[in-house]
């Protein structure tokens, strides 16, 4: 409702990018993905006049990890953004070219392509070399965004490559720290959404054994339209995949991203 008066009060200043980037918002909140999508590209149209990307980028997101069209989301986009979307699909297209950026641990979103390229592939002990620099296992973990390249994620995926290592006292301290700073998150609600966080706390709960939570956290995920078919595909949630709760979740959520898509004159995809 706090969004829905904030989207209303920006729309009656006609003309704004910022007034069709709170509607869109919201209604990428409701999963009204066809939806946000129109009213993103009234945003851009908009501010492109001005020369802001935000607009743009938020197209791109939505094209990618909401309605599954990789190469409509690539389309004009920066390096490093392209790579971060490239190390789900093909990590080792991306790791290759990763492996040519200098300082590529040097920013989050480079790192956490690097990371996620090595996790997928399975380079667990890399993916820690990777992650040496942060020193998460001397400071208290943080993340301002809930998402694949901010610390927070960084600091599980070094705990989810410890666990495959057989590294199971740091792994599990280390899962531990993160799932207390998720959990005081959600009790805070720090971000005026608790749909950013569960996703992560199902990650972290299902690295724990925590498999019953893990599921129930990745339905309110979903509740809140903050679980995209990515997630459904990652390693870290393949211990779920033998539970029948996990495979009607990923029907429910295939069916929804297919009729959004077909809104849009899209064919159907299988996640």
């Amino acid at each position: 409702e706090l969004r829905k008066d904030s989207a209303a009060r920006a729309l009656t200043t006609p003309g704004t990018s910022s007034a069709y980037e709170l509607e869109a918002q919201i209604s990428l909140r409701d999963g009204l993905y066809a939806s946000a999508i129109a009213t993103l590209r009234q945003s851009v149209d908009l501010a492109e006049k001005g020369q802001d990307t935000i607009p743009r980028f938020a197209l791109r997101l939505t094209y990618f990890y909401s309605l599954n069209n990789p190469e409509l989301a690539a389309s004009d986009a920066p390096e490093e953004w392209i790579l971060a979307q490239q190390s789900r699909l093909d990590p080792e297209a991306a790791l290759a070219r990763l492996r040519q950026i200098p300082d590529v641990g040097g920013r989050n979103t480079t790192l956490g392509a690097l990371v996620i390229s090595l996790v997928q592939l399975e380079q667990f002990e890399e993916a820690l070399i990777a992650l040496e620099p942060k020193r998460f296992g001397e400071r208290p973990v943080h993340g301002y965004m809930f998402d694949g390249t901010s610390d927070i994620w960084l600091a599980y995926m070094q705990a989810y490559s410890q666990k495959q290592l057989g590294m199971e006292k740091a792994a599990m301290a280390m899962a531990g720290k993160v799932q207390r700073f998720i959990e005081a998150a959600v009790a805070n609600d720090r971000q005026g959404d608790r749909g950013d966080h569960f996703n992560l706390l199902a990650a972290v709960q299902s690295l724990r054994g925590q498999e019953d939570a893990a599921l129930a956290s990745l339905e309110l995920a979903w509740d809140h339209f903050n679980l995209d078919w990515t997630d459904l595909r990652a390693p870290w949630y393949r211990s779920l995949h033998k539970r029948a709760e996990f495979r009607d979740l990923k029907a429910r959520m295939q069916s929804h991203l297919n009729a959004e898509r077909a809104k849009l004159g899209w064919e159907p995809v299988a996640i």
